[in-house]
């Protein structure tokens, strides 16, 4: 799959690159997609991690497996019958809160508000805006534990730290998102319908769009039938047919420079060669004098 996704691309390449200059397209299709991919991951990781550690820093911590806070409405029926809806949070006295004895987690959530000379009101509105995100996050979304979060939410998480632009940071990054994979199964459909068309560089738009519609059912069956565990497992498929596919990368590499300095007349290819293959020794006879 890896192989003919890579053979797809390389067509599609070829098609937008057609009149461009070996070097123009070398610095257009590896050298800047490079350099974007880096500067992606320094700013974007930096980030990243300035957010997991001030978050730490100032107390956030992930949601316990045992002891984390009870139901909003029930900590809300709680205050009523006591009537401290409007009182400082008392860090000694806070328990009643939790299922069963608190967590480490939910502990240092109760210390950290009763510090800072928070109503018990406070606390639970706070609990009611941010839902399961609440212990992890600040009130403002300015800061979240990352490492808290599932891997869907932590790029939002990233986008809404960005003050009063967040929510749209958020929405245009969503937008830019379905943008890049219409336009990769676009790439895609095309390049599918040439081979079927054999060759042809105008197929039918009918064909054509049979083409992304089968993509997409594909895709979506996919998805259904694997689960929670399909994304992951073609991550981990990419991962491991990595190494493999490296090696064939750099043959292409070598075959193009081969070929490249053969049509620049650098190189003779019915010229001299070795009298034997590098495989030789282990297949052939013994060579006798």
């Amino acid at each position: 799959m890896i192989i003919l996704s890579s053979f797809a691309i390389a067509m599609f390449l070829a098609k937008i690159s057609k009149g461009r200059t070996i070097r123009e397209y070398v610095l257009g299709t590896i050298l800047a997609p490079s350099m974007y991919c880096f500067v992606w991951l320094i700013l974007y990781g930096g980030v990243a991690l300035r957010l997991e550690r001030e978050s730490s820093g100032i107390g956030l911590c992930c949601k316990d497996a045992f002891g984390w806070f009870r139901p909003e409405r029930n900590i809300s029926h709680s205050l009523s019958q006591r009537g401290i809806e409007n009182q400082i949070i008392q860090a000694h006295d806070s328990s009643w809160m939790c299922l069963g004895k608190c967590g480490d987690c939910a502990s240092t959530i109760i210390k950290n508000k009763a510090n800072a000379n928070e109503t018990y009101m406070e606390i639970l509105n706070e609990y009611r805006y941010l839902g399961n995100d609440f212990g992890s996050i600040s009130a403002d979304r300015s800061l979240s534990r990352l490492s808290c979060h599932s891997i869907e939410q932590m790029w939002f998480d990233v986008m809404r730290s960005y003050g009063g632009i967040g929510e749209f940071l958020s929405a245009f990054s969503l937008i830019s998102i379905i943008l890049y994979f219409v336009t990769s199964s676009d790439s895609g459909s095309l390049v599918i319908d040439c081979l079927s068309a054999n060759g042809m560089p105008e197929p039918p738009a009918v064909q054509r769009v049979f083409w992304a519609l089968m993509e997409g059912a594909t895709a979506t069956a996919l998805l259904v039938a694997g689960g929670k565990n399909s994304l992951m497992a073609i991550q981990t498929i990419g991962i491991v047919s990595a190494l493999p596919y490296s090696f064939i990368i750099l043959m292409a590499c070598i075959s193009l420079w081969k070929a490249l300095t053969v049509a620049n007349g650098s190189f003779d290819p019915n010229g001299p060669s070795f009298s034997c293959s590098l495989l030789d020794p282990l297949a052939a006879q013994p060579f006798k004098m």
